[in-house]
């Protein structure tokens, strides 16, 4: 693998984790689910919300690799 083909791939794997934790942040804002499904954490100095929910983080990861696999 190519250095500039490496930061590429470093750079493709921050925007797939800093959409993973945005969609994590809207569904709590946007209050889809219960505010008690959500624990507050912090993300780049951040604080951000993440799911407790198993089955909710396994599709939310799932349709976030789909994407990323796509870039």
């Amino acid at each position: 693998m190519s250095p500039r083909s490496s930061v590429f791939s470093e750079s493709a794997h921050s925007r797939v984790i800093i959409v993973e934790v945005a969609i994590h942040t809207i569904l709590y804002v946007r209050q889809v689910y219960p505010a008690e499904l959500f624990v507050r954490r912090k993300k780049y100095d951040t604080p951000v919300f993440q799911s407790r929910h198993p089955a909710l983080n396994e599709y939310i990861s799932g349709a976030v690799k789909a994407v990323s696999e796509e870039m």
